[in-house]
């Protein structure tokens, strides 16, 4: 069966165009020392071992920001499809290490600051997020520094 054909269009067959990945735009602040990303929640099958090897490590317990208890809610709450994961990496010998997971509201506007707040899923007593033990501080502040270098406030 045809997708479509004319003179217009190439004539292919259905499902036989797929998208390229797309590359994400990754941040690095001044002391290089991390990495940061925005991803859909859709874009991080690829990392769910991070993700939960983070959970493992993490700061303070958190079972609201489990991989099995959050990705749902962001995938699956009206609420959660405004928001995006922040991720910050740090290099690691032969790879990439995750350190934080924060999911965020991020402004939609970049020509106006606005207000990078975490989101809290209807129905959690927090809002989830996880910080590695070992680097909580520093990984605190490459998020700080992200933020005010895209113009928005952190305040809550």
């Amino acid at each position: 069966m045809e997708a479509r054909s004319s003179i217009f269009f190439a004539t292919a067959p259905l499902g036989a165009r797929t998208l390229a990945p797309r590359e994400r735009p990754v941040w690095t602040p001044a002391n290089a020392a991390f990495q940061i990303e925005l991803r859909a929640p859709g874009e991080i099958a690829a990392d769910l071992d991070a993700w939960q090897a983070l959970a493992a490590r993490a700061l303070e317990p958190a079972p609201f920001a489990e991989l099995e208890m959050l990705l749902p809610a962001l995938q699956h709450l009206s609420e959660g499809r405004q928001a995006a994961l922040l991720l910050v990496w740090q290099q690691a010998g032969h790879g990439r290490l995750l350190r934080g997971l924060f999911p965020v509201v991020v402004p939609r506007l970049p020509i106006a600051p606005g207000e990078v707040r975490l989101w809290r899923p209807p129905g959690f007593p927090l809002a989830p997020a996880l910080l590695d033990r070992d680097q909580p501080g520093p990984v605190l502040e490459a998020v700080f520094a992200f933020c005010a270098a895209r113009g928005a406030r952190c305040s809550s």
